[in-house]
């Protein structure tokens, strides 16, 4: 379904001269990529408003979304893995958050050594 969507946007961007015929499989692997993507931050924000945790939700994508496109990790075996892993690592955390009892002071201080750990462990 979401190659056919792909598809169809590929042959929209070429017939209305945004993208040339030599780069039809190029426009639909970007279409499919987007749709996936969009696909991904819907699911988040269903499960943020689910959860009661949308602003959460909204800040937590705000900050990982970059760092999992420049960092990477680990990669499911298909789309569909992807989205499912993506689903349930995003409820995790916002269950996490919503029913957390650890206090605020003892967050911070956590933050921190992970802070300091990566900086002591990073290559750069």
């Amino acid at each position: 379904m979401i190659h056919r969507l792909a598809c169809k946007a590929a042959n929209i961007f070429i017939r209305t001269g945004s993208a040339q015929e030599g780069d039809r499989e190029l426009y639909i692997f970007g279409a499919e990529q987007g749709i996936w993507m969009l696909l991904n931050v819907a699911t988040a924000g269903i499960l943020g408003w689910l959860t009661g945790e949308l602003l959460s939700c909204t800040v937590y994508l705000l900050l990982y979304i970059p760092l999992r496109r420049y960092v990477g990790g680990f990669h499911a075996a298909g789309y569909v893995r992807c989205w499912a892993g993506s689903g349930v690592m995003i409820l995790a955390v916002l269950l996490t958050v919503r029913y957390r009892e650890v206090p605020i002071w003892a967050e911070l201080l956590i933050i921190l050594a992970c802070a300091a750990l990566i900086a002591r462990l990073s290559p750069v």
